[in-house]
This record gives C-alpha cells, sequence and structure tokens, in this order.
C-alpha cells in the first residue's frame, strides 16, 4: 500500500496496484501495474528514481513495472488484484 501511495503521486501516472509475483529465488516479488496519464509514457529507471527521491526505502521496490489501459475491476470500484497476480504468473511463464 506504501509503494502504491507514493507511485499516486507521480505526475505521469493515473493509477497504480502493487502485486505478488512468482520467483525462483525469493518465492515472490513485487511488481507495478500502473496506468498511465494520457500521452504519457514512464521507464522501470523513471519509477525506481522517482521512488528514491520519496525516500522509498529499497527493499520495498518493486521488480518490475507492467503499464496497461484499465485494471480489472470489481462491481464496486475495487482493483481485482487476483486477476493481475495471475496475469504475470502466465506471462512469466511464457517468457
Amino acid at each position: 500500500v506504501e509503494v502504491e501511495n507514493i507511485l499516486h503521486k507521480h505526475p505521469k501516472i493515473m493509477n497504480a496496484a502493487i502485486v505478488a509475483m512468482p520467483d525462483e529465488r525469493m518465492q515472490e516479488k513485487g511488481c507495478a501495474y500502473v496506468i498511465l496519464k494520457e500521452g504519457e509514457t514512464l521507464t522501470f529507471q523513471e519509477m525506481i528514481d522517482f521512488l528514491t527521491e520519496q525516500k522509498m526505502a529499497k527493499q520495498y521496490y518493486p521488480e518490475r513495472l507492467e503499464i496497461v489501459g484499465e485494471f480489472p475491476m470489481t462491481p464496486s470500484g475495487k482493483v481485482q488484484k487476483f486477476v493481475l497476480r495471475d496475469i504475470i504468473t502466465n506471462k512469466i511463464k511464457e517468457e
């Protein structure tokens, strides 16, 4: 939640969600899913630089950035993080 809150402050990011993704060595690592504001681009390094500027502890940094156009949502308007976890798990298996 802390990382999400900081990413929401980024001038290029409209929305952010952090989910766990599988990792062979650590079992899980963080993946940042973000929706950018219209016409914006963002690199992984730009995200890390911003977190560093915001004094975020390095152990909380996401290990991956996924830029999407929308999040899967519940009828009540909450992000379905379990769907995002499934997406990144499948993507990693395909890589």
